[in-house]
């Protein structure tokens, strides 16, 4: 019997070379609601990496590359927008995704450990299935995938899945910045093309 996977999702984790002093910085915190335990927050930092462009140009860079070796097509996207998260020893994250995008990413500039709590991502396919198993939590096809923290790294994904944190465990404050990405060029598809300037621009 020959087993294989059929279909992936792709996630692309590479490495960003900057000097993130600056970001360090950065005290506008974005509050999340939902987010257990304490911490001082800023609410209504979204846009955080307008304040730090080279970094965002990286970002965008790093990601179109991403994006043309996976598809073929030299798209340039742009970050929309972009906030500052920390999480306290004890805090977690809750469940969920991001909208009005269709990539989303994490860049970690901070330092971390061993029990630094890694970005988990929830498995969308076992919803699909009929069936549930009392062993599908331990079966490989039904798995969520965990990527710890590193310094100077980012990781790009579909904003459509879902994402969380387990409990924060070291004492060392997990930093991190996320963001959201839309492509802005032309995409060719027959009765499916879009030109965002036929939408932007009033007079078209």
């Amino acid at each position: 019997m020959n087993t294989f996977q059929a279909f992936s999702i792709f996630f692309h984790v590479c490495e960003v070379d900057f000097d993130f002093t600056a970001l360090r910085q950065d005290i506008r915190y974005a509050h999340n609601a939902a987010q257990e335990g304490h911490g001082t927050f800023h609410a209504g930092q979204y846009r955080i990496l307008e304040s730090h462009i080279e970094l965002k140009k990286l970002l965008e860079f790093k990601f179109d590359r991403f994006f043309e070796n996976l598809y073929g097509v030299d798209c340039k996207n742009k970050i929309t927008t972009s906030w500052m998260t920390r999480i306290e020893k004890g805090d977690s994250v809750h469940i969920h995704n991001h909208r009005n995008c269709q990539w989303s990413g994490v860049l970690y500039y901070g330092e971390y450990d061993d029990n630094s709590c890694p970005l988990m991502f929830e498995n969308p396919l076992p919803p699909l299935f009929s069936f549930h198993h009392q062993s599908d939590d331990h079966c490989q096809a039904h798995s969520d995938i965990a990527i710890p923290p590193k310094t100077g790294q980012a990781v790009f994904f579909p904003a459509f899945i879902p994402h969380y944190s387990h409990a924060h465990r070291s004492d060392i404050t997990r930093q991190s910045l996320a963001f959201n990405l839309v492509p802005t060029t032309h995409m060719v598809s027959g009765d499916s093309s879009l030109n965002y300037e036929w939408i932007t621009n009033q007079n078209l």
